[in-house]
């Protein structure tokens, strides 16, 4: 069992040598790690289970999905950084963390 996140050499050239790494929960059809690329947060995700083609499947869903929901303005989910379709896996920036802020009505 593959222990860290699957960083391909596109993925390493492109965001560079992973620092901290930290294993996620996730379903059981993926694995999760948030690791640091430098001081930057991000998140790493890998399709695992079904037959190569469902993984490949729901790899490419998920990646479109990510990019076309970040054309909506102000952005609702975070930039995918990079991909490595070879490992079923891509990277995703964090949100920065906000204050928590009052509700409008209370």
């Amino acid at each position: 069992m593959q222990l860290g996140p699957p960083l391909g050499e596109a993925l390493r050239a492109a965001l560079g040598s992973p620092g901290v790494i930290r294993r996620l929960p996730s379903s059981p059809r993926s694995r999760v790690w948030l690791v640091e690329f430098g001081r930057s947060p991000a998140i790493v995700k890998q399709i695992t289970g079904g037959s190569d083609a469902d993984a490949g499947a729901r790899f490419a869903r998920e990646v479109t999905a990510l990019r076309l929901a970040r054309r909506v303005r102000p952005a609702v989910v975070p930039d995918v950084l990079g991909t490595d379709p070879g490992a079923g896996s891509w990277c995703w920036s964090t949100w920065p963390r906000r204050a928590a802020r009052p509700h409008p009505t209370g």
